[in-house]
């Protein structure tokens, strides 16, 4: 049953609607389908709760007047749940500090695409492509969807696949962005920005990376040539941005209080690959996005939308200030300690004295290296974190979720931080809580909790590596094995992010590892004595 299915609903929706986008949706629909101009790959729930608000927001002031289209190539169940039934209108629950929710109809998606289950959506998109009136590409697609290699270097079976189709056959995300950018360039040549809009560090950088070492792999397989190589250099636009919003999977008290609000609304789906969705998204209220103001094809005037442009330096300074210091680093290591100490949502492990006192020393820690990226005041970001955002016990985010991949985050997320240190010849002999957050990920990896009860661990870009060193793990008494396994992780710069020896604290964390793998209690026994609470 659809959204949309019932008049109440749709009469709430346009008592909600203050901007009457209602009244032109179908213009925007029209407009989009003659000359489409945002194209957008990941319906997840930060696409839902604010890069498609960003789009409204410009629709409402008439400043842009077609809507998002939504590509999808991974889950295109969520399309076929929480799109295409409800012709593509959602809501957007917001949980303030204060427990209120402030309710936002999503209007501005005009089109979704199924892009391996529907031929006539692949072949719009393919249609988009050739289209001068398409301005930006721009993903949510996570971190790892960018990879096309595990950790050992071989490459993903998935990539693999489509390497040995033919080009038309596809059905992964960079290899379909790479068959529409042929197209576009067989028409043309035309301009084109595809902007990542992922939580990582050097977004752009690392699509155009992952794109031009794709095109040669498929130029070596003799079905790509170096002319469109140079096109996708040197006409492709990949600005970098940084964005920072908590939008977790929908969540069924947030589904109960709409439903008490008057909105008739589906139960939580949880797709065949294991993703949850619904008929709303839910999110915290603090948002931000930093985008380097670099574009091939012009843009939507996203200034008038709240959205910082920049230049690509302030840009850099803004997501190192973010992803290594000021929030990224203290949600792994509060959800890992979570994972640890059995808590279910991350507001939870903020009520916890000692992960309290390890996220604010790891934070004092980490912005003694910051540079400041002006546009934004890595003081007031870091207090704003700590004081108030981890702690939204309205947010029922979960340290499983946030620990998803921590094998290839820990290298960003503590490594750099480290490195700074080392560049700016500050010494480490005082550093805690790095020690400490490098010491709990080992630890991590046995998938056995503070109490020896096991928890499943999730999913990780490195799973049977983090597996394999946590199985050697003897948590009730470390023995040589657990040292042997210990001295291989902290000797693997990939994981740890730099050389541990050099900073000089490799011997601290081993000695925090082995005092984690004493029994019961031990862990919190370890973080309390370095922490001295």
């Amino acid at each position: 049953m659809s959204l949309l299915s019932h008049k109440n609903n749709m009469d709430l929706i346009a008592l909600a609607d203050k901007d009457h986008l209602l009244s032109v949706r179908d213009e925007l629909i029209a407009n989009t389908n003659i000359r489409p101009q945002w194209l957008h790959f990941g319906s997840g729930n930060i696409f839902r709760s604010y890069i498609a608000l960003i789009a409204q927001k410009l629709q409402a002031k008439r400043l842009m007047d077609t809507g998002i289209v939504i590509c999808e190539a991974y889950d295109e169940e969520i399309l076929s749940v929480s799109y295409k039934q409800s012709d593509n209108i959602s809501l957007s629950a917001t949980l303030n500090f204060d427990g209120t929710t402030d309710v936002t109809p999503v209007l501005s998606v005009t089109k979704a695409l199924c892009l391996n289950q529907s031929r006539e959506d692949r072949e719009f998109y393919l249609h988009a492509l050739t289209q001068p009136s398409l301005q930006i590409i721009s993903f949510s697609i996570t971190e790892k969807a960018y990879e096309l290699e595990d950790a050992s270097g071989h490459i993903l079976p998935y990539i693999q696949k489509d390497l040995s189709c033919d080009l038309q056959n596809v059905s992964s995300i960079l290899p379909l962005l790479l068959l529409g950018l042929v197209r576009r360039f067989e028409n043309g040549a035309l301009p084109l920005t595809l902007m990542a809009l992922d939580n990582c560090k050097h977004n752009g950088d690392k699509l155009k990376k992952s794109l031009l070492k794709l095109c040669d792999m498929f130029i070596q397989e003799g079905k790509l040539s170096a002319k469109f190589k140079d096109y996708l250099a040197n006409k492709i636009a990949f600005p970098l941005s940084m964005i920072d919003k908590i939008a977790p999977r929908p969540d069924k008290d947030v589904l109960l209080k709409l439903r008490a609000l008057g909105y008739t609304l589906d139960d939580i789906h949880l797709t065949a690959k294991g993703t949850y969705t619904a008929d709303f998204v839910n999110s915290e209220k603090t948002a931000y996005l930093v985008i380097e103001d670099n574009f091939k094809n012009s843009r939507p005037p996203f200034e008038q939308a709240e959205i910082i442009m920049t230049d690509r330096a302030s840009v850099m300074l803004c997501e190192n200030m973010k992803i290594e210091s000021c929030l990224n680093p203290l949600q792994t290591a509060a959800a890992i300690a979570g994972m640890l100490f059995n808590y279910t949502y991350i507001s939870e492990c903020m009520e916890d004295e000692i992960i309290v006192s390890l996220v604010k020393k790891l934070g004092a820690e980490g912005i003694l290296v910051v540079d400041d990226p002006k546009v934004l005041n890595p003081k007031d970001f870091l207090d704003e974190a700590i004081e108030l955002r981890m702690p939204n016990p309205y947010i029922n985010d979960t340290p499983s979720r946030i620990a998803t991949d921590s094998s290839s985050k820990i290298a960003i997320r503590l490594g750099l931080s480290v490195r700074r240190y080392i560049a700016k010849k500050i010494h480490t002999d005082d550093l805690v809580a790095i020690p400490l957050v490098y010491a709990l990920f080992v630890r991590y990896c046995a998938g056995i909790d503070d109490n020896l009860e096991p928890y499943t661990l999730p999913n990780d870009l490195n799973y049977n590596y983090i597996k394999s060193i946590g199985s050697k793990l003897n948590v009730i008494k470390a023995d040589d094995t657990t040292l042997d396994a210990v001295l291989s992780v902290l000797e693997n710069e990939t994981i740890m992010g730099c050389n541990l020896k050099e900073a000089a604290i490799f011997d601290r964390v081993k000695k925090l590892v082995l005092s984690m793998c004493q029994g019961k209690g031990s862990i919190r026994q370890t973080l309390a004595k370095e922490l001295s609470v």
